[in-house]
């Protein structure tokens, strides 16, 4: 992949500058990743983590270690810890430079049970979860509590108190601060469960639900939500054994409650369930992801099928194991999936595999953009992603963990740059056993914060991005800059408020010649107007003092 070096002034005098462009760009091994992210900080909390946090693939009965930004870029970590004796909600927050700001253990069963299955931080920092809490063995309810960024209680709420369990699968919340949840009402055994949707204002106060449930000896459950053009958009899954039959079911309320809509459609279900991945993009389509094949299904906005997206496997029929764990999409409608795949090599000894990492980008008609695939050993070991984040540059965060031949696990977290190439590859020998990324996120300076588990405790970390769009690989007492966004459209900006002094930055399209050229002395930052420039690829090169950086950017 690409190597960045610093190179003086005085070394390229009276040779073609790009030339030495491209060796500092694609010097080296091109098919490795180079060091592009620094482990800035890694904290841990002894707090006796849920074995439970390991699975992210089914919110009916196992949450997951989640992680969010505020808008200050502090880090909320949520999840469920046995430090008291018995499973409590567990709040932890960080400043961007690593100090806990506060931690909240939240008992709120009095001993029993009681597991986080959502966050949402809302447009004030206040942070909004959702979970399930034990009130008997064989009785659970829907638990929603407000927090305000310092840590304290504003409110605690609760649905289904007439209900023998819930489960709520998804929180989020509107401008106005209106909390909407969905998930599952059990009212006795998996045939009997219904899809719920409910909300509540601002103050914690119940305003309404709505229960789907039309058919008897039927499993309805309530998977995700998101709020398109004030209209409330819910997905879920319906199950029904007798005959066999799978569904997607998309419901559409009113702010008021009302359902506007309501669709059902089967998916294939011989050999694929749902793997506990699904996700609706802002255009209201729908997607889930399978478990038994490397399977992704879209639906558009009246929950019609619009197309199947799957990698072949040469697993036998009587082995289900290839499974998308998450779904992600950007603004131009194309698709991401990650999970665990075994691929072509199932039943050869040499080259068999235990799972191996797989990404796919989709374009939104359903067609291959690019594929990627990380395997560590090559021998019977396990490497899978789990969740992902799509930075403002399109380059894509995975996190998710990598087997060793003992059995052990290690944090693992990929970057891949907008062609779909390693940018960075990241396997932390973290302490302890078993360690497994379940949840991350990016800032808008490409830097990328994690969380899971390692020996029973929380860990969290921030990985400061020192690539080429960022600080390079020199001091802090050197000058910094950054060039955004990348690939851009009609501009681009380079931020230079760390360089003191007379600078000059050039741009070169990929013939070598001048397309750009400007001197500036203490200016914080330039834009660059390139609504003249063609589509492809251009080379800069920025001096400043006896330090010469050089990157590659892409117009659209």
């Amino acid at each position: 992949m690409k190597t960045f070096y610093l190179i003086k002034e005085r070394s390229i005098k009276g040779l073609n500058p790009l030339i030495f462009i491209l060796i500092a760009l694609f010097s080296g091994n091109v098919s490795s990743a180079q060091d592009q992210y620094t482990m800035e900080w890694h904290k841990e909390e002894d707090t006796q983590l849920s074995n439970w946090t390991f699975s992210c693939v089914d919110p009916l009965f196992q949450e997951c270690q989640k992680i969010r930004l505020d808008s200050e870029d502090n880090v909320i970590v949520a999840g469920t810890s046995l430090e008291n004796g018995s499973y409590d909600f567990l709040l932890l927050k960080y400043s961007n430079t690593g100090e806990l700001l506060w931690k909240q253990l939240l008992d709120i069963s009095n001993g029993s049970d009681d597991r986080i299955t959502g966050i949402f931080i809302d447009n004030s920092d206040n942070i909004i979860i959702a979970g399930i809490s034990e009130t008997s063995q064989f009785l659970s309810k829907s638990i929603i509590i407000k927090l305000d960024e310092t840590g304290n209680i504003l409110w605690e709420s609760n649905y289904s108190d007439q209900y023998s369990k819930s489960f709520p699968s998804k929180v989020i919340a509107d401008s106005s601060g209106n909390v909407f949840i969905a998930g599952v009402i059990d009212n006795g055994g998996f045939f009997h469960q219904a899809f719920f949707v409910c909300k509540f204002d601002a103050n914690g106060n119940f305003i309404w639900d709505s229960i789907y449930a039309p058919e008897e000896s039927t499993a309805y459950r309530g998977i995700t939500l998101k709020i398109i053009d004030n209209t409330i958009v819910s997905l879920g899954l319906v199950f029904k054994f007798f005959p066999l039959d799978r569904r997607i079911v998309l419901l559409k309320h009113t702010q008021e409650g009302n359902l506007l809509y309501s669709k059902e459609t089967s998916f294939d279900g011989e050999r694929n369930n749902y793997s506990g991945s699904s996700h609706i993009d802002d255009a209201g389509n729908s997607y889930i992801g399978l478990f038994g094949n490397f399977k992704v299904i879209k639906y558009d906005p009246l929950g019609n099928e619009q197309w199947q997206f799957e990698v072949p496997t040469n697993l036998p029929d009587n082995v289900t194991a290839d499974e998308v764990h998450d779904i992600i999409t950007d603004t131009n409608g194309n698709v991401y999936i990650t999970g665990r795949h075994y691929g072509e090599n199932y039943n050869d000894p040499t080259e068999y595999t235990n799972g191996d990492l797989q990404v796919n980008k989709i374009s939104s008609e359903g067609n291959s953009i690019y594929s990627y695939r990380y395997n560590n050993t090559g021998a019977n070991t396990y490497d899978g992603g789990n969740k992902m984040f799509l930075g403002d540059n399109g380059y894509l965060a995975i996190g998710g963990s990598s087997g060793e031949i003992e059995g052990e696990s290690r944090y693992l977290a990929i970057v891949l740059d907008e062609s779909g190439e390693a940018f960075d590859i990241i396997r932390e020998e973290a302490p302890g056993n078993d360690n497994e990324i379940t949840s991350l996120v990016m800032d808008h300076d490409l830097n990328f914060y994690v969380t899971g588990i390692g020996s029973l405790k929380a860990l969290t970390q921030k990985y400061l991005f020192t690539g080429t769009l960022g600080t390079g690989h020199f001091s802090e007492n050197r000058s910094k800059i950054k060039v955004y966004p990348n690939p851009f459209s009609n501009q681009f900006q380079i931020e230079t408020k760390g360089i003191s002094g007379m600078a000059e930055f050039i741009l070169y399209n990929s013939n070598g010649s001048i397309v750009y050229r400007k001197s500036f002395e203490n200016i914080p930052e330039l834009t660059i107007d390139a609504q003249s420039f063609s589509s492809g690829f251009y080379f800069y090169r920025l001096s400043h003092g006896e330090i010469v950086e050089y990157g590659k950017l892409v117009k659209k």
